[in-house]
């Protein structure tokens, strides 16, 4: 799971040319602008990554300006990549100094990522009229209960949460990848879509064999809302391509000695009324990234990317589209970062790429633990500052 806030060390600082006062401080594989002499090298601090949303408390006033949030942002030239924060200036510093390098105290600070609040609208005809019926008592009640039970509930024990890691949160990860080949597919600036199916525990009479679940990150769809997610399920037919994907799925593991009880797709919606539609395409569109078949025994099993595209197209599903095969070697993330700068994307020429999605190819299949890398993101810093919060900007719609 992403770490928003956690205890890490100053592995570099380096001078940041004409100007005296600040300086460039690596932390993991992130540079951030600090000033001058308040760090040096092997110092831990506390490091919060970009879409951070810090809570409203006196110690991060200075970040009021900015509604609280961490951005991507060009300060004297260079990209700063997020926030350093000495222990000692936060009221859990006792608590702090105890943690070794590394600890995730995103729960601690009550450090909260930053989520559009576009996504994901109701795109439903009815939509005026379910506002006016949600006012209703006995209506709110039950909307309120389904909410209640439903948000924060992803289903973790089938699949993952669809939010990458940035590659420098792995610099030491990565070491250990040099010599295995990436796949390289664009990063879309949309939001991420789940549809799971489950073959019951226990099946009672008149209900289906199977659970179907469709959703957005932490929150599953709400039974009055008609979101792009619901779009998407009901043009793209997605229950009878999960049937259909779990038929296909079981025929290509029917010689491993495992019991596959379902299967999950993740996809990237995006397009008209997503996030300004920045590739400025005539539809709202559903890209697949990742195909999960679900077993019994909960193993984890990663496809790879040509399996992967094979049953997106027997089911009838748009893939993420493939832009190069890599090599892992040592200056892999410096010709990367070099290489994403100046790229635009697959769905439009004009737009800069939002960045890459690397799939990390030639490891075992089938693994038990969370620690192995499957994927990581490179994101592209000038699409960054030239995109993020535009839409919110036009729509009126940030907190300041």
């Amino acid at each position: 799971m992403r770490k928003l806030a956690s205890i890490q060390k100053i592995t570099e600082i380096v001078p940041i040319h004409n100007y005296s006062r600040v300086v460039l401080a690596t932390v993991l594989g992130y540079k951030s602008v600090i000033k001058k002499g308040e760090f040096k090298v092997g110092d831990l601090c506390v490091f919060f990554e970009v879409d951070c949303v810090l809570p409203r408390k006196p110690e991060y006033e200075f970040m009021r300006q900015h509604g609280f949030r961490i951005r991507m942002v060009k300060i004297c030239g260079v990209f700063s990549e997020g926030l350093i924060i000495r222990l000692e200036q936060l009221p859990q510093c006792e608590i702090l100094k105890t943690m070794p390098e590394g600890s995730d105290c995103t729960e601690i600070l009550g450090v909260e990522k930053y989520i559009p609040k576009s996504l994901p609208r109701d795109v439903s005809k009815y939509a005026a009229i379910i506002k006016i019926l949600r006012k209703i008592p006995i209506i709110g009640w039950v909307r309120n209960y389904f909410k209640e039970n439903m948000e924060g509930k992803f289903p973790t024990k089938y699949v993952s949460k669809t939010d990458e890691d940035r590659f420098q949160t792995m610099p030491e990860k990565l070491k250990l990848l040099i010599g295995q080949e990436v796949v390289c597919t664009e990063k879309v600036d949309g939001f991420s879509a789940t549809y799971l199916m489950v073959k019951r525990i226990i099946r009672l009479p008149l209900r289906s064999k199977f659970v179907y679940f469709s959703g957005y990150r932490n929150k599953f769809d709400d039974p009055l809302d008609k979101t792009e997610i619901y779009h998407i399920s009901q043009t793209k037919n997605i229950k009878a391509k999960l049937q259909k994907l779990l038929e296909l799925v079981r025929e290509k593991f029917k010689e491993e000695p495992y019991h596959l009880k379902g299967v999950a797709i993740q996809g990237e919606i995006f397009g008209i009324g997503v996030q300004g539609n920045p590739y400025k395409v005539e539809e709202v569109r559903y890209n697949v990234f990742n195909i999960r078949p679900i077993f019994k025994e909960q193993i984890r099993v990663t496809l790879s990317y040509a399996d992967m595209l094979k049953l997106c197209q027997e089911i009838d599903l748009d893939c993420v589209p493939l832009l190069q095969k890599i090599e892992i070697t040592e200056d892999f993330i410096d010709k990367m970062l070099k290489e994403v700068a100046t790229r635009t994307s697959t769905y439009n020429s004009k737009t800069p790429m939002e960045g890459f999605v690397c799939r990390v190819e030639g490891q075992k299949s089938l693994t038990t633990t969370q620690e192995v890398i499957e994927s990581f993101k490179i994101l592209n810093p000038i699409y960054l500052m030239k995109y993020q919060d535009a839409y919110e900007r036009r729509m009126g719609l940030r907190n300041e």
